[in-house]
């Protein structure tokens, strides 16, 4: 039995599972070391309002236009690409959707504006092919001045691409889930 994957950590815990002896056991190292991961939990915009993810608020305009803020100023200061996920292809949309009509902190601009105007915005699309031409321009895009962001959905097609290995490049990335 040969068994590969890059999330199965920790090992002992799946060979426990999966009840049977693994004679031999390779693991490599993470492409990023300790101390170039942080991960966090933002709770509040920055108009201190509650940032809860949960069923009830999936339509709150508040929720949207908070979480729209904050990634419009993630795409103003991290250098190179974003990965942004969401739970589910409806709540993307419905976050491009909000973020398109709300306006943001700045001259105006509605929130998608704002973005548009520090990174270059691609989204995963249902289809295979548009999601291929997505993570293309994506990648093209992350190596010019400005960088890009990939809107996606956890679990869907961009997980499966070579978009977030990224061992062999040497740009800065961040990965947000919504």
């Amino acid at each position: 039995l040969i068994v590969t994957s890059g999330t199965l950590s920790p090992i002992d815990a799946f060979v426990n599972a999966l009840g049977i002896d693994m004679r031999i056991i390779h693991s490599n190292n993470h492409v990023a070391s300790s101390d170039q991961i942080l991960c966090a939990s933002i709770t509040h915009s920055a108009e201190q309002r509650e940032l809860l993810g949960v069923y009830e608020k999936r339509d709150d305009p508040e929720y949207h236009r908070g979480v729209g803020r904050i990634v419009a100023r993630l795409c103003e200061i991290v250098p190179e690409g974003i990965l942004i996920f969401f739970a589910s292809y409806s709540k993307m949309f419905t976050c491009i959707q909000n973020w398109k009509k709300y306006i943001g902190n700045k001259n105006g601009k509605t929130i998608w504006e704002e973005m548009n105007m520090s990174k270059k915005l691609f989204e995963e699309s249902k289809l295979k092919e548009g999601t291929n031409e997505a993570i293309r321009q994506y990648k093209l895009h992350v190596a010019q001045s400005n960088g890009a962001a990939l809107l996606a959905v956890c679990r869907g097609k961009v997980i499966n691409f070579s978009v977030v290995n990224h061992s062999d490049d040497p740009y800065s990335y961040i990965s947000l889930t919504i």
